[in-house]
């Protein structure tokens, strides 16, 4: 299954053949078509979301083969889908110095001066802070709900992550849609791996200094301490958009996230939430020294109220 963003043009690719043939090495080929057979794998681990594999084979190409506006515009789209916009447009100005008035590099060009021209106007996103040595964040997208639909296939992280179930691509389609006409101020981080592409999403409603946040990670993203990374760049970037306290809440048996939540700035407050009849764990996570909480129920239940996270808060202790 695929985890390419979108429907982008690629430059070359394998062709399907009807027969099978059997696996052959690049040493088995010869010295002048071994350039060929790097950009042909190259192409086919983009189109397979085996984005390591394909910088790998592309870069082999530029340093063994020579450079060429194909092998550039597809390391390019390997960039642009694991959060290196940046190093994307450094391989599109390339290929446009290789190839000028190429209609797929402008048309590139044009997308991530427009992707650039949105996060300026978001408060809530700094790019210069939002990543660390492979993981970033960028501001959700229609380009990423494909891999987004792949990554939420198992049933249980839209429910733990207090989202309604999204079954099928028209399903995250509309939820995406829903996010865009909603008047209530939002913020929703793509989680983006340099290896592995789209990894989750960090999202929530924001108030004044007060944020509400949910967390999730995709099937193929767990249990390699990727959640904590990404929390703690997202306070960063609420932190600069003034956000004093961040509000979480999630289910008691989800073990995974208490652990991600606790190493990634937040801790458990006394209350017990509720979401109906079932009780929830609610956190907390101070940005500014004043913040640590010492606050009512009431106050709490306020605060959740503002942000429209829909719990119920009652005296006692968390389950």
């Amino acid at each position: 299954m695929s985890l390419f963003m979108s429907n982008l043009p690629l430059r070359g690719g394998l062709k399907p053949t009807a027969t099978q043939t059997p696996p052959v090495s690049a040493l088995s080929i010869p010295e002048m078509d071994r350039g060929n057979w790097f950009f042909a794998l190259g192409t086919q681990a983009l189109k397979e979301g085996l984005w390591a594999i394909a910088r790998g084979c592309f870069r082999t190409c530029i340093h063994n083969y020579g450079d060429c506006m194909a092998v550039r515009y597809n390391l390019a789209l390997c960039e642009l889908a694991t959060g290196q916009p940046r190093q994307a447009l450094d391989h599109l100005a390339r290929a446009e110095a290789l190839q000028p008035d190429d209609a797929d590099v402008l048309a590139r060009l044009i997308e991530i001066a427009a992707i650039e021209l949105q996060w300026a106007g978001l408060h809530w996103f700094v790019p210069e802070n939002a990543r660390d040595n492979e993981l970033s964040l960028e501001p959700l997208g229609e380009r990423h709900l494909p891999a987004l639909h792949w990554q939420l296939r198992d049933p249980t992280i839209a429910r733990r992550a207090n989202l309604a179930p999204m079954a099928d691509r028209a399903a995250v389609n509309q939820w995406y849609n829903t996010l865009q006409t909603e008047t209530q101020q939002r913020y929703h981080y793509a989680i983006m791996h340099q290896s592995l592409g789209f990894c989750g999403l960090i999202g929530g409603n924001l108030d004044d200094e007060l944020a509400w946040l949910y967390i999730w990670l995709g099937s193929d993203c767990q249990q390699q301490g990727l959640g904590p990374r990404a929390l703690n760049l997202a306070r960063t970037q609420l932190q600069q958009a003034g956000v004093e306290q961040i509000l979480t809440a999630t289910w008691p048996d989800n073990e995974p996230s208490h652990k991600a939540l606790a190493r990634g700035g937040f801790s458990r407050l006394n209350a017990q939430g509720y979401a109906g009849p079932d009780p929830v764990q609610l956190w907390h996570s101070p940005l500014q020294e004043s913040a640590h909480w010492s606050h009512s129920n009431a106050m709490l239940q306020e605060q959740i109220d503002r942000l429209g996270a829909g719990f119920e808060v009652r005296p006692g202790k968390n389950r």
